[in-house]
Parts: C-alpha cells; sequence; structure tokens
C-alpha cells in the first residue's frame, strides 16, 4: 500500500506558496507505485546546455555561456528549462518575475 498526507498551501514571506504536511493521511491499497517527473531538459541549437543539470546554464534567469561563465547578452531562460523539473504552477510565476528583473 501507500501511505499519503494530505498538504496545505502557505504562502511564504515573498508570496511563494508551498506545500506544508497536515496530521491527515490516508492510507490506499496498492500493488505497484512509480515515481515519474517525466521530464528533462533537452539542447536548443545555438544555446549552451548543462547535460548534468538538464537545464540552459543561468544566473538567475540570464543564459551563461557555460555553467558559471559569462552572460550570454539578451538571452534569458524561465522555468524548468532554468531551474530543472521543480516546483508547481505558482512556481513558475516567481521564477519568470525573477528573470523579468534581470
Amino acid at each position: 500500500g501507500l501511505e499519503v498526507v494530505r498538504n496545505e498551501l502557505v504562502a511564504d514571506g515573498d508570496g511563494a506558496m508551498r506545500a506544508v504536511p497536515t496530521e491527515q493521511t490516508e492510507r490506499l491499497d496498492a500493488g505497484l507505485v512509480l515515481t515519474s517527473v517525466g521530464y528533462r531538459g533537452v539542447p536548443l541549437p545555438g544555446l549552451p546546455f548543462d547535460e548534468r543539470a538538464g537545464v540552459i546554464p543561468n544566473l538567475d534567469g540570464r543564459v551563461l555561456e557555460q555553467p558559471g561563465g559569462s552572460v550570454l547578452s539578451g538571452t534569458y531562460v524561465t522555468g524548468w528549462i532554468k531551474r530543472g523539473p521543480t516546483g508547481f504552477i505558482g512556481t513558475n510565476k516567481s521564477c519568470a518575475q525573477q528573470t523579468v528583473q534581470q
């Protein structure tokens, strides 16, 4: 089986939402449980790509020539290609806002 915990969405100090576990649990009968995000960034022609992390190397959304390298002028990223497959829809909004501020 699988035991799951109900989460509650709570705003952080910066307004970003995060899931906080509650005391409520439920056990589900299951013969097989798989974990899969199902996403990995792929290289785009003409842009650098970090094969290890599966992202376009960047500093706060500004694309870098290589991981830890110089900024590639006028080129920006946001979302999962910026930070990897983490977060949820609301996370992408704050991620995009961070990039726009650059």
